[in-house]
């Protein structure tokens, strides 16, 4: 009985375990995702200034 019980807590933790390991896996990846994202922001508001600098000039002259 004790055995059984004991064998039962241990599926149930290593199945928890794969939970938190997935877990991990899942904020790794939405971290590198929002790293991205980031960049990508960081390259369209590059790109937006330099496109307003250019109005800028051609309404200039």
């Amino acid at each position: 009985m004790f055995s059984a019980e004991l064998n039962l807590v241990k599926t149930e933790m290593q199945t928890i375990t794969n939970m938190l390991q997935a877990s991990e896996e899942d904020m790794i990846d939405l971290k590198q995702g929002m790293q991205a994202q980031a960049e990508s922001l960081q390259h369209l508001q590059t790109l937006h200034s330099q496109l307003t600098t250019r109005v800028d000039l051609l309404e200039d002259k």
